[in-house]
């Protein structure tokens, strides 16, 4: 789906069993590392909404995953783009379904984004969203340098001359780096659905300061916390397949079935 020259990998879940619901979901990855360990997870939350009658596609955005682009050509506004790609592709293949976004870390951040400014989805579900950029963007190269100093084997490569910076395997733009520590939810000026969930799977997640906004602008938003410790450990020899605990999708699905027949 998109643009000849920009071409995105998408996945479509249809329905399973006697329930079809009246609505379904996009799903917004996380960048970088996040992307990896989520990625399993994201396959089993889109199996798991479909067999509960919800319509779903997953995708890539550009510069990422399975979709087109180089590693260092992905940046936030191309991302939106393609958000506001998926919706309308899912429009078309689902026959104009009623459609909700679902993100995890700043897949969620980006699909609050896109519902403020296009006000064309029903829901959402923002699973840890990234509130600060500035913080996450801190937090991101913070890990890098931890992870640089296990890695007593590599040699420093020259940084490159526009900027790059290397973040654990993936690359950041000056342009992404900018556009990600531009993201600021607290400063929301519209509501950008009539429902949320906000969850959490951090040990310690954040003040629900997020949630009051939301509440302010007149968004019915709830707030459920299902730890997912191994996810937030820092230990450097977890691997890339961790999924979350089985309740932690469920609780998600449980919230998107709650007032759809």
């Amino acid at each position: 789906m998109g643009a000849t020259d920009r071409q995105l990998f998408y996945r479509v879940h249809t329905p399973q069993g006697a329930t079809v619901r009246p609505l379904g979901f996009v799903l917004c990855p996380p960048f970088g590392r996040e992307y990896i360990f989520a990625h399993r997870s994201f396959r089993q939350w889109a199996v798991r909404l479909s067999r509960a009658g919800f319509p779903v596609l997953r995708f890539d955005y550009f510069g990422s995953g399975d979709s087109a682009g180089g590693d260092d050509e992905g940046s936030v506004e191309q991302w939106l783009d393609d958000i506001a790609t998926a919706v309308s592709t899912f429009g078309k293949v689902t026959a104009g379904t009623r459609v909700c976004l679902a993100g995890f870390r700043v897949g969620a951040s980006l699909a609050t984004l896109h519902a403020a400014q296009h006000q064309d989805v029903d829901g959402l579900i923002l699973w840890d969203p990234v509130v600060d950029g500035n913080r996450y963007v801190d937090t991101l190269i913070s890990a890098h340098q931890r992870w640089r100093r296990l890695q007593l084997w590599r040699t420093d490569p020259p940084p490159p001359a526009d900027g790059t910076r290397e973040i654990v395997g993936f690359l950041l733009s000056p342009r992404l780096e900018a556009g990600l520590r531009a993201i600021d939810l607290g400063k929301l000026s519209r509501a950008p659905a009539p429902r949320a969930l906000l969850m959490s799977s951090s040990p310690q997640p954040d003040p629900d300061a997020f949630g009051e906004r939301l509440a302010a602008l007149g968004l019915t938003a709830e707030r459920q916390h299902v730890l997912w410790p191994e996810f937030w450990s820092e230990a450097p020899d977890l691997g890339d397949v961790l999924m979350p605990p089985a309740r932690v999708l469920q609780a998600m699905i449980a919230w998107a079935q709650t007032g759809t027949p």
